[in-house]
């Protein structure tokens, strides 16, 4: 049921914003959104185990092991973010982001 009330959805999307796209986006539209029901499957922890066996990050290892203990006992509010103004070029909005 969850399923088919998602293909109904996305195929509403879909059809939405073929309308308002140009001629030349739309096959480029369609790629994407019948990417989109792989991307939601849901992974079982055999695949994620088969997935990340091999990965080895010294990064994601400190968090885990040293940082992430230290906010074990907090109910929220681990990160402070910075605003730094836009972006030179694109003007995206930047933040420095800090573990408190």
């Amino acid at each position: 049921r969850v399923r088919e009330v998602q293909k109904n959805l996305l195929s509403y999307y879909q059809q939405d914003f073929s309308k308002h796209a140009a001629v030349s986006l739309v096959p480029r539209l369609n790629l994407v959104w019948n990417s989109i029901p792989m991307q939601l499957a849901k992974e079982t922890k055999k695949e994620y185990h088969a997935r990340t066996v091999g990965v080895s990050s010294p990064v994601v290892e400190k968090l885990f092991r040293e940082i992430a203990p230290k906010y074990d006992g907090r109910n929220g509010g681990y990160t402070r973010m910075l605003k730094l103004g836009p972006r030179r070029g694109d003007a995206a909005e930047m933040v420095v982001l800090e573990l408190i």
